[in-house]
């Protein structure tokens, strides 16, 4: 069985090249996991096929012996990634996060809002938290890692979605209506500049209109007009007076609307 190594205290660089190994290079699917010390010479390593070194040993995953625009994470990821066995949206998924751990691994997000709460200030929080134990900040990492591959698939989808978007003129100014199963499409779209997106499942277990928080918009006229529209469908509308949320995985029960997209468009006219 093969062994994964890298450096005591691994970085987010390091361990996120162990979680592309074990996740997409079968062979290393059950590899075990160990940490050494570094020198100026990048660590003593043992020339045996059957240890990987990631970040240390100068060798084809240490971007030490002069890999200016690369980290570990990449390196690993050129060498395996053609060979990964996934669809065409796993991949943007994982070049997604590929690529910001190598903005993060070359101090291109230090300079970021609340830096003190990213995904790096939570490592090393827990490696203190945690009698600072290399396997156990690593495992913790894995998790993440795993759940923002999730996240990464869901924006991949919004992207695919948001092709097929509908562009439109409402009462409140320039707005968007996207027909997807994406979660944050909202976002999305303000992101984009549309202060107002309209959401509908193409399942239609769950419709929604959103407003941009930083926006003046009160969406109290719509609100009456879908009231008036269908009163038997569960309608909530937010305090905020900036979201019509109808259905989806907070209200499993709720009477779901069977407004079509562009009768959702006609009433925010």
């Amino acid at each position: 069985m093969k062994t994964l190594i890298t450096h005591l205290r691994p970085h987010l660089d390091d361990i996120c090249a162990f979680w592309l190994l074990k996740r997409y290079l079968p062979e290393a699917k059950d590899a075990a996991l160990d940490f050494i010390a570094t020198n100026e010479k990048g660590g003593n390593v043992i020339n045996d096929p059957d240890l990987v070194y990631v970040g240390v040993g100068r060798g084809k995953y240490d971007e030490h012996k002069g890999d200016i625009g690369d980290c570990a994470t990449t390196l690993v990821w050129k060498d395996i990634g053609p060979k990964a066995a996934i669809d065409a949206r796993e991949r943007r998924a994982v070049e997604k996060i590929v690529a910001w751990v190598f903005l993060e691994d070359t101090g291109k997000l230090n300079a970021e809002p609340y830096r003190f709460f990213s995904v790096p200030a939570m490592i090393e929080g827990y490696f203190d938290s945690r009698g600072r134990d290399s396997k156990t900040v690593t495992q913790f990492c894995f998790d993440m890692l795993d759940a923002m591959i999730v996240a990464q698939r869901n924006e991949v989808l919004i992207e695919d979605d948001w092709k097929k978007r509908i562009e439109f003129d409402s009462r409140y100014g320039r707005a968007v209506a996207v027909v997807g199963t994406a979660r944050q499409i909202d976002a999305f779209g303000y992101s984009h500049g549309f202060p107002l997106v309209a959401i509908v499942n193409p399942d239609r277990t769950y419709h929604t209109i959103r407003a941009d928080a930083a926006s003046d918009i009160d969406l109290t006229p719509t609100w009456e007009k879908i009231r008036a529209a269908e009163p038997e469908a569960s309608w909530y509308f937010h305090h905020s007076k900036k979201m019509l949320i109808c259905g989806g995985d907070h209200a499993p029960g709720a009477r779901l609307s069977s407004l079509t997209m562009e009768e959702l468009i006609a009433l925010l006219k």
